[in-house]
Order: structure tokens, then C-alpha cells, then sequence
């Protein structure tokens, strides 16, 4: 599992009508065939012969969703892969965002209210300075439409980081596409997540986030700064980064 990365999304979708149409008819185009054939045509990555790219960023494992009924995911879509082929000191989350995010959209209209992403945190350090281009598009964005979000942090058994520390690290490379606060809420309960039972986790606190764009994109790249701040903490295994929607809009 070291280089092993998956993203977990839960949420609701509704389907285009045309779409319904055709699952009502027997198409089987489920998440993991569509999320191959984006990968492809988007030279990220390879899948049964298809032509080596030098921009492939993980090979393809497994995939579900709960639209079809081809799995019994409780998740609305879910992706694993392996990482051991990206570039070093980069992990494939944002373009594994947007190819999710394209798979969701071409079926149907969706809502995410979670997302869970198990990262490799031996995959860093990235250098921080071009989190500063990632930052400057989500800051490009409705501040009216700005969510609070509630993230809850992991690190394989036996590895700990202080929460503080890990956010004031972060903050100054998110800016004001997301703003950190330590949360004093009380530990949730055992983890429970596709990953979890391959990978045992602890629990290292909470920070509430209010995120400009709530978007699969802007989450991936989030967990991404966090999971370099986590790797910087001294967290050198696998991390996971739950981010929640919270009820409340900021306005």
C-alpha cells in the first residue's frame, strides 16, 4: 500500500435524462470503465496496452460507484490507484479530481457533502512554491459562495503530528482560497472508509476550513497542501484527509 492512493467521494447525483434513459436500457458504463477511458484520452494513464504517455500519473486499480448498481459502494464514486509511477514529489490529486469530476458530470448533475483522500505522504515533499499557482486560481472565485468545511486528520498507526502545527504550515501557501482554524470538537469514532482496513489510522485532530470554491478540484488540491504540511510534521506513511460540508454557507 505505499504508493497506494484513493479518493472516496459521497454525495448524490441526478442523473441526466439521457443517461437514465440509457442505464434504464442496459448500458453498463459504470465509474470504472468511464474514469479509464477519461485517464486515456487524457494521457494520465495507461490501461490495457494503451499507448505509453510520458504524463501518466498512476495506474489504474479499481473503481466503483452507486449509480449503475454495478458495486455495492456505498460511496457515490470511488477510485484506487497506484502512484509509484508519477513524477517524484507530486502526487496525481487534482488531475484525479478533475477526471472524477468530468466522469460525475457526464452522467448526471452531482452534489458532493464528503470527501475522503488516503494519500501516500512518502510521496513528498512537493516543492511549495507552485502550490502558489494552485492557490491564485481557487482565490479566483465567488468569496460570496465561500462554505465552511469540517477536516478531520490521519496518519497511519504509530505516526503523530500536532494539528496546529500542520495548519500553520499550510495557511500561508492556501491564502484566501482557505482560511484554517483548530477545532476543539471532540474525537470522532473509528475510522471507517475503504481504506481503512488495509491501512490502520490515528486520529490527529480537526481544523475547520472556509474554503472559497467547493469543488472536487479545489478539495483535492487542499488535501494536497495539508498533506504536504502533514509530510513536513514528520508523517511519512499513509495520511487521510476527510473534508466535510458543513450546513453552513458563508455569505
Amino acid at each position: 500500500m505505499d504508493s497506494t492512493l484513493i479518493v472516496s467521494l459521497t454525495g448524490s447525483i441526478e442523473l441526466h435524462e439521457w443517461a437514465a434513459r440509457l442505464y434504464a436500457d442496459g448500458r453498463d458504463d459504470d465509474a470504472f470503465s468511464l474514469i479509464v477511458r477519461q485517464g486515456v484520452m487524457q494521457g494520465l494513464t495507461e490501461f490495457h496496452g494503451s499507448k505509453e504517455s510520458p504524463r501518466v500519473s498512476w495506474s489504474h486499480h479499481d473503481a466503483g460507484d452507486s449509480w449503475t448498481g454495478s458495486s455495492d459502494a456505498p460511496e457515490l464514486i470511488w477510485l484506487q490507484v497506484d502512484t509509484a509511477e508519477s513524477a517524484p514529489g507530486r502526487l496525481p490529486l487534482q488531475p484525479i479530481g478533475a477526471v472524477l469530476d468530468r466522469v460525475l458530470r457526464k452522467v448526471g448533475t452531482p452534489r458532493i457533502d464528503e470527501g475522503d483522500f488516503l494519500i501516500p505522504l512518502g510521496r513528498f515533499p512537493r516543492d511549495p512554491m507552485e502550490f502558489a499557482y494552485d492557490r491564485d486560481w481557487f482565490e479566483f472565485s465567488d468569496p460570496d459562495r465561500s462554505e465552511v468545511t469540517g477536516i478531520e486528520l490521519y496518519a497511519s498507526a504509530g505516526e503523530s503530528a500536532d494539528v496546529a502545527d500542520v495548519a500553520a504550515t499550510a495557511q500561508p501557501w492556501l491564502g484566501d482560497a482557505a482560511i484554517l482554524a483548530v477545532s476543539d470538537r471532540p474525537a470522532p469514532g473509528p475510522v471507517e472508509f475503504r481504506g481503512s482496513p488495509y491501512v490502520p489510522l490515528e486520529f490527529l485532530g480537526q481544523v475547520d476550513c472556509t474554503v472559497r470554491e467547493w469543488s472536487i478540484e479545489a478539495l483535492a488540491w487542499l488535501t494536497e497542501v495539508l498533506g504536504w504540511a502533514m509530510s513536513s510534521a514528520g508523517c511519512g506513511n499513509h495520511g487521510l484527509v476527510r473534508l466535510r460540508r458543513q450546513p453552513t454557507t458563508r455569505v
